[in-house]
């Protein structure tokens, strides 16, 4: 897959973009913003943890412009944790306030990252719509290199929307059409980097088109490099040991995977790659003793990627753990207090509300009883057999069959949860409380406050049946 360099840009370009204050900027609160946002390379989860503090810091300085920088890296946090519901929540968020302060660069800047999460999470088509959008709303930017800069990104992001779907050829196109961006770009310093790093990808995608131009684009990328010990540098190499392997350049293949072994320090995933390449070509030269060094290198690094993620799991629990402990105190006196007062609200409401959850319920099954009489797609009964499995599938399933439908709902209630857009594509799927409380693995009556919850939240009539709503009322 192309390398995405969304935040590598983010902060080449955040002097130039970011450097004027507004009139309501303040410059220490400034600096805070700035220091998240270089944190958010090293440390993505505590950087993450400052924002919701910050965007309510930026919104009693009526600091707009800071605002929007911070919706854009929860945007990018979920972007990098490949979270797709939720990145879709934070582009909409963002996408609505920029709207609110009619600031167009971050209107494109919301549907760039819709570009990214939507092809990295293998909805190919979506990603396009998204580029389209994003290249729309950008040529109202009056700043060039902001709207070089948006368009660059979204050129990247499709690419690999392109490589998805196995079409080298437009996965070239596209980063050619990110080139032309970069060279738009009016200020040297920045553009240099970018082409360096740009041309290493083009370089990796062309070595399944034309060797030549590989090797090209490779070497323009070194030729540019200001620093031959990072990861661009690392994947030219990799990639010039691909382009003379094929070649049958042996020799000079070896000679570059070993460059590559000494750019950077190498992570699990590019050991086990550069590891694989070198087994390849030792076996092509009969160098056995070679290839089973390697052999054993790459089953050392295979164990090593194990006891990784066994010890981040292990972190999360003890964190859990100690979290927990120091609050256990304090959660018993509040949740004390609580109890007395939620059981004085329940009794007074628990009549009103059965008879409420009664009535609703049997119009539900009502619904459900019509429905059910009706022929459903084949589409939909696959879609609904995934649900009943709980397979992990369900929702990119669901997205692909109804693609507007989390937007829809957040147009009408913004602050819906992951959960509840969960819940709510169950109901779109029409399962009664009892299929609802299988796949879900809770009573019933937990099934019908939930119900309830949508309701408010959605502001659904109470006289009004809730499948009834998802199905033919919400839009």
């Amino acid at each position: 897959m192309v390398r995405n360099l969304f935040f590598l840009f983010f902060l080449l370009f955040s002097h130039i973009l970011f450097s004027q204050q507004s009139k309501n900027s303040d410059a220490a609160f400034k600096k805070k913003v700035d220091a998240v946002g270089l944190q958010m390379t090293s440390d993505p989860e505590k950087s993450f943890s400052k924002i919701p503090v910050l965007i309510s810091e930026a919104q009693k300085l009526n600091d707009y412009e800071n605002e929007l920088i911070l919706l854009s890296l929860k945007c990018y946090y979920y972007r990098y944790k490949m979270d797709l519901n939720n990145a879709i929540i934070a582009s909409q968020v963002l996408e609505n306030k920029a709207k609110e302060y009619n600031d167009l660069y971050h209107q494109a800047r919301a549907h760039e990252y819709l570009v990214t999460i939507y092809a990295v999470n293998d909805l190919p088509e979506q990603s396009l719509i998204e580029l389209d959008k994003t290249l729309q709303l950008s040529k109202n930017i009056e700043d060039v290199n902001k709207r070089s800069f948006v368009n660059m990104n979204a050129y990247i992001y499709a690419s690999n929307a392109y490589t998805n779907m196995r079409n080298p050829r437009k996965t070239a196109d596209m980063l050619l059409s990110a080139d032309k961006e970069i060279h738009k770009i009016n200020i040297s310093s920045k553009r240099k980097p970018c082409l360096s790093h740009n041309y290493s990808n083009l370089g990796e995608v062309f070595v399944q088109l034309d060797l030549d131009s590989a090797e090209l684009f490779v070497k323009k990328s070194i030729a540019l490099a200001d620093n031959d010990k990072d990861f661009f540098m690392f994947t030219n190499y990799v990639t010039l040991g691909k382009i003379n392997f094929k070649k049958k350049n042996y020799k000079e293949a070896i000679d570059y995977y070993k460059k590559a072994e000494k750019t950077i320090p190498l992570g699990a995933d590019e050991k086990t790659k550069l590891y694989s390449y070198f087994i390849e070509v030792y076996i092509k030269t009969d160098s056995t003793q070679k290839a089973n060094e390697y052999d054993l290198k790459l089953k050392d690094t295979e164990v090593e990627i194990l006891k990784n993620q066994k010890q981040s799991l292990h972190k999360i629990i003890d964190e859990k753990l100690v979290e927990n402990k120091s609050k256990k105190s304090l959660y018993i006196i509040i949740v004390t207090i609580f109890i007395i007062v939620i059981l004085l609200i329940v009794l007074f409401n628990y009549r009103k509300k059965n008879r409420l959850l009664s009535k609703q319920e049997k119009q539900s099954q009502e619904y459900l009883e019509q429905k059910k009489s009706t022929e459903q797609k084949e589409s939909l009964n696959a879609l609904i057999e995934l649900a009943k499995r709980n397979d992990d599938a369900f929702l990119n399933s669901f997205h692909k069959l109804y693609p507007t439908f989390t937007q829809e709902l957040l147009a009408i209630s913004p602050n819906l949860y992951q959960t509840e857009i969960e819940f709510c594509a169950l109901l779109k799927l029409n399962f009664s409380t009892k299929e609802l409380a299988s796949i879900l693995s809770i009573e019933p009556r937990s099934v019908q406050n939930k119900k309830h919850r949508i309701r408010k939240k959605l502001n659904i009539p109470q006289n009004t049946d809730i499948y009834h709503w998802f199905n033919d009322g919400y839009k």
